[in-house]
């Protein structure tokens, strides 16, 4: 037994080897179902991001949130728009860019393009509900590390919010809290394509307190499961003085009050 367990590789070499493994199966799947609906990879993944967003995009935005070149984003949104899936406008703000919006049938293409993965699905609701909580928080909290450390484009989960508040309640059964709404929540609801989100780099008039869980826990140097350490440590970026681009989020619905998060 001790033979074999000397002759394993390390458990992050396996877990990386798992995980590719799965990409691979998701793609298989993924690129199988996409097809059905005459997209490419690529458009599918842009129609999902401006089907999910709240508010048109611009093409830098597109090519940056999906890895590409912008030459390749334009292409991609050339051909969504002569399948009339996506609109294309001058902006009302600057009348030198273009903002990149889903028409409705682009929004009910992208809808039903996501439903294309059954095999995962299955996988998924076999799986006891607490481990599938634990896996939604691990998934989350690898995605936020991969974008802190830039090897990831910022991506709309709450993480990488600068409206999340990780672990405002301590022992509470919702220990998080977003300032956008003013509610708090547990790891269950973590958001992976929040129609709310603003990047923790993006948006407002100032960067977080030194009071704020965030930027306190990076400086306590807080690491254990329930401490967000890469969200942390992108707060306490903000916190050294990064620039801020203003931008005011939408209103969620029935929000009552002011459309800026509630001061910390």
């Amino acid at each position: 037994m001790r033979e074999f367990e000397r002759g394993a590789r390390p458990i992050a070499a396996r877990l990386r080897a798992g995980i590719l493994k799965l990409a691979l199966a998701l793609r298989i799947e993924g690129n199988r179902g996409i097809e059905a609906f005459g997209l490419s990879p690529l458009q599918a993944q842009i129609l999902g991001l401006l089907a999910a967003s709240s508010n048109a995009m611009r093409l830098t935005d597109l090519a940056v949130a999906s890895g590409v070149r912008l030459a390749t984003a334009s292409a991609a949104v050339k051909s969504l728009s002569e399948k009339r899936l996506v609109s294309r406008r001058r902006s009302a703000r600057d009348r030198r860019s273009v903002e990149i919006a889903a028409t409705a049938a682009g929004r009910e293409l992208a809808s039903r393009s996501a439903a294309g993965l059954p095999a995962l699905d299955r996988c998924l609701a076999r799986m006891p509900g607490s481990e599938q909580e634990a896996l939604l928080k691990t998934i989350a909290t690898l995605i936020g590390e991969l974008v802190a450390s830039g090897n990831l484009p910022t991506q709309r989960i709450c993480p990488d919010c600068r409206f999340f508040r990780p672990n405002a309640h301590p022992g509470a059964l919702r220990p998080h809290h977003c300032a956008f709404a003013d509610l708090a929540f547990a790891d269950r609801t973590i958001r992976f394509d929040c129609p709310d989100f603003v990047a923790l780099e993006s948006g407002g008039s100032a960067a977080p307190s030194s009071r704020s869980p965030v930027v306190g826990a990076a400086r306590r140097g807080a690491g254990g499961p329930g401490d967000w350490p890469a969200r942390a440590r992108a707060g306490d970026r903000a916190a050294a003085g990064r620039p801020y681009r203003p931008r005011v989020a939408a209103r969620l619905p029935g929000r009552v009050g002011s459309k800026e998060p509630p001061s910390r």
